[in-house]
């Protein structure tokens, strides 16, 4: 039987998730297919992870997608020698599970004496691609976890030379490169580098915008929580819940599974409630409100730290939710981009629930 999930990828065969094939559409239509490079920058638990793997899914028959991390690997980042050797493990790794002939992977080296390490990784990535019998492509979840470090900067730097080579007929290199994190790369150097005085000239002004809305409607809600309404022979406005969700979360996806999760969990083996058909109604669906904003849960942790870390957001927020004050929505302002890249903000609204959130404080 399937299940709710807010703590890892989600997965259509074991999990209740919003049908975000027609999403996975659209990046390949509009990026796939034209060899761009992107990043998916949204907040945490935006549904950027799951993205990644079902767009791996979907290509893996005609592409080599090679899935790598930077989540938990600090040591990765502790010298330009450290981080090639471990790219290059994280990449043949990734090469098995796509099933990348095993001459190719073998051959995939740089020595560990190397005295110029990234481009002996620039080089081997040139001899790859140009070997394989499928076009690669390359992605990087939690990119922005190099904190404090130039090398991935350095990195990224390499790769948008090669794709600018590739494009003159100069060099073979990844057909795509897709990057995941809260920070896109114009951010990322500014968190990395805070007081360089050219700070927005980016590395990695190769890729394109990327602006696929990820949050979910009403109407995908709906579907979600159709299939469980019917899997489990459930009596309640389908409708009605995904309107209250929406309200309450403008979409957020972590946000929609976790009220769907704690009505299907929490409320259900309340004493005051006791089943299913019970909890799915406006009182346990109130409750799984009240529950949602009592817990502690890494995206709260997260927002809080983000404003503790950046007072000049938190003070906005304060003037729009507190003070009621009007603020003009320009996303060249450094705030406003702020609160749209950690989650504040959705287009020209704070969400909701964040409001209740921040009043909490």
């Amino acid at each position: 039987m399937k299940m709710f999930n807010t703590t890892v990828v989600c997965i259509p065969e074991r999990h209740y998730m919003v049908d975000i094939s027609s999403k996975i559409n659209q990046i390949i239509e509009r990026y796939i297919n034209y060899n761009r490079y992107f990043v998916i920058n949204r907040a945490r638990q935006y549904g950027k992870t799951t993205t990644l793997y079902m767009l791996e899914r979907t290509l893996a028959s005609k592409y080599y997608v090679l899935s790598i991390g930077f989540a938990g690997k600090p040591s990765l980042f502790a010298s330009e020698k450290a981080f090639v050797q471990g790219f290059i493990e994280k990449l043949k790794m990734a090469m098995k599970f796509a099933k990348v002939p095993a001459n190719l992977i073998n051959e995939f080296k740089v020595d560990e004496d190397s005295i110029n390490p990234l481009q002996d990784l620039d080089n081997q990535i040139t001899k790859f691609c140009m070997s394989s019998d499928r076009e690669v492509i390359l992605m990087i979840d939690e990119i922005d976890e190099a904190t404090n470090n130039d090398i991935v900067i350095y990195f990224l730097a390499m790769l948008r030379d090669k794709y600018i080579n590739w494009s003159v007929g100069k060099d073979c290199t990844f057909k795509n490169v897709i990057l995941a994190g809260v920070y896109d790369v114009k951010n990322l150097k500014r968190r990395i580098r805070p007081d360089e005085e050219h700070r927005y000239n980016s590395p990695w002004n190769v890729a394109v915008n990327f602006d696929i809305d990820l949050s979910f409607s009403v109407s995908d809600i709906e579907r979600m929580i159709s299939e469980y309404k019917s899997d489990y022979g459930l009596d309640f406005d389908v409708h009605w819940f995904s309107e209250q969700i929406y309200a309450y979360t403008s979409g957020y996806p972590f946000l929609v599974s976790r009220i769907c999760e704690l009505l299907d969990t929490s409320v259900t083996f309340n004493k005051e409630f006791g089943s299913r058909s019970v909890a799915w109604t406006k009182e346990g669906f109130l409750q799984a409100i009240r529950e949602l904003l009592s817990e502690r849960n890494t995206l709260f942790d997260d927002l809080v730290k983000k404003l503790d870390e950046n007072t000049g957001l938190k003070n906005l927020i304060y003037a729009i939710i507190v003070e009621g004050k009007t603020v003009p929505f320009n996303q060249m302002d450094n705030l406003i981009e702020m609160g749209l890249m950690f989650g504040w903000f959705k287009e020209k609204i704070i969400i909701q629930f964040f409001r209740i959130v921040f009043s909490k404080l």
